[in-house]
């Protein structure tokens, strides 16, 4: 398989970007749910935030120093 995981980037806007690869050994999965807060975003200016909760779909929070940092319309599928 030729998926990469990878962190998201700027200029990755609007494009779904791979960033959990799972080996599932016969397993089938059918959905991915965030369940709280198991994510961390570091933002262009290197702040890093922990515990980010995805479950609504959305996330937002401002750092000062760098600007906003900003995750909208999470979505996950399986191939």
């Amino acid at each position: 398989d030729d998926i990469i995981a990878r962190d998201v980037q700027p200029q990755d806007d609007g494009q779904f970007v791979p960033i959990l690869k799972l080996e599932c050994d016969g397993l089938e999965p059918y959905a991915f749910h965030p369940m709280g807060k198991e994510f961390s975003v570091v933002n262009g200016g290197g702040t890093k935030v922990n515990d980010v909760d995805l479950s609504s779909g959305e996330w937002s929070d401002y750092d000062l120093s760098s600007g906003t940092s900003l995750i909208k319309n999470f979505e996950t599928k399986f191939e």
